[in-house]
């Protein structure tokens, strides 16, 4: 199985303040052209494709309208971007039933071909390793930028093939991968994943988070939002996020439920958990962010990974699917009325996501012989 990966290279600390300038000048530019060929060619796409979209004629009258110093090339990249984003939004309206709404390009970024990035890892400085040059914008411009290598992006470029483009943002160079992982594994623990908010992650098996997670929700939630003490503690949370969903995957796992992500929303607020105000912090990113990297070590580790409704699985009896919303004493503490089995309350939840997977009609070559059994569901 091939799968992308992304890694990010900060140049702010060898960049000159020229030089900035100049990015700054080249994604403004190039927002224009993009933003030009989305409003002249959507109602063209996907009729036409891509290619020919790109024809030098396009180009040209792009020049003589937009009066853009940028080159054929760069225009060329540009046209290629907008039509990407033209495409995704025309496909997300089918998908999604919604009215169709003109992409906008902001010029926070620009995805650069091999034709205007040429990639360099010969570079041997004591405070950099790796070079972009980027060259054939226009306007005779040329800029270099410096990067140094890091542990991510050494692993992915060690075990996958780097693509030829980049992303270019006015803080960072975002690098593709392509790596073969393999087939799906056939045997292994399956698990069920709920995650929470006192606990991040609660695992069908028993395992579970400490409650520092909370801790750093409040503190983000303390925070002026998008202030340099807001990102840092972002990053603190994600760091965090990060350290417990690798402990998961030490272990050797063949599949991964967890709740769908609209379901996970709603149920915060069905629980009364948080206040309206740490909802929405927790909503506006968290619950993407953990679902995302489980995804990913879903991925390397070829275990599969699959989401289920999460509708009452915290009011459940996973023992004999009596279904109460008094069954949930506390938010600690799950206690059956009907049955009388008693669990910790996020456990429960896990075992029931894990339950509603394995007794569904997807779910043939996972389900063991006897899940209740296998859940120690006594």
């Amino acid at each position: 199985m091939k799968i992308q990966r992304s890694s990010k290279m900060h140049f702010g600390k060898w960049l000159t303040k020229s030089k900035q300038s100049r990015i700054d000048l080249v994604l403004t530019e190039y927002a224009m052209v993009v933003n030009y060929f989305i409003s002249k060619y959507e109602a063209d796409i996907p009729e036409f494709s891509r290619f020919k979209l790109c024809y030098a004629v396009y180009i040209q009258e792009c020049k003589k309208v937009t009066g853009t110093w940028l080159s054929a090339r760069m225009i060329k990249n540009a046209f290629s971007e907008g039509y990407g984003m033209v495409k995704g939004a025309k496909e997300a309206v089918v998908k999604t039933e919604k009215t169709y709404k003109s992409p906008v390009h902001y010029g926070k970024k620009a995805i650069l071909s091999s034709t205007i990035a040429t990639q360099s890892g010969d570079v041997k400085t004591v405070d950099y390793d790796f070079n972009i040059t980027l060259g054939s914008i226009g306007n005779k411009l040329k800029i270099s930028i410096p990067l140094k290598k890091h542990k991510h992006w050494l692993n992915l470029n060690d075990k996958g093939k780097r693509s030829s483009s980049i992303v270019l943002t006015r803080k960072y160079v975002q690098f593709s991968f392509e790596s073969e992982t393999g087939k799906k594994k056939e045997s292994g623990l399956m698990i069920g994943i709920d995650i929470g908010i006192n606990k991040l992650l609660a695992v069908s098996d028993g395992s579970s988070t400490d409650g520092d997670y909370a801790v750093l929700l409040g503190k983000l939630r303390r925070k002026k939002p998008y202030s340099k003490a807001y990102y840092r503690t972002k990053a603190e949370i994600k760091s965090y996020i990060d350290f417990h969903v690798k402990r998961i995957f030490e272990k050797d796992i063949q599949l991964v439920v967890v709740e769908n992500l609209k379901g996970l929303k709603n149920k915060m607020k069905e629980r009364r958990r948080l206040s309206k105000n740490m909802r929405r912090v927790v909503n506006v990113w968290a619950y993407r962010y953990v679902l995302t990297r489980i995804e990913q070590l879903c991925e390397d580790s070829r275990a599969s990974f699959r989401t289920v409704s999460a509708y009452n699985t915290s009011i459940t009896c996973p023992k004999c699917g009596h279904i109460d919303k008094k069954n949930r004493k506390t938010q600690e503490l799950f206690l059956c009325l009907n049955c009388g089995y008693a669990s910790n309350a996020d456990l429960n939840a896990a075992k029931n996501i894990l339950i509603r997977f394995i007794t569904g009609p997807y779910c043939a070559r996972f389900k063991p012989d006897d899940y209740m059994t296998y859940l120690s569901i006594g």
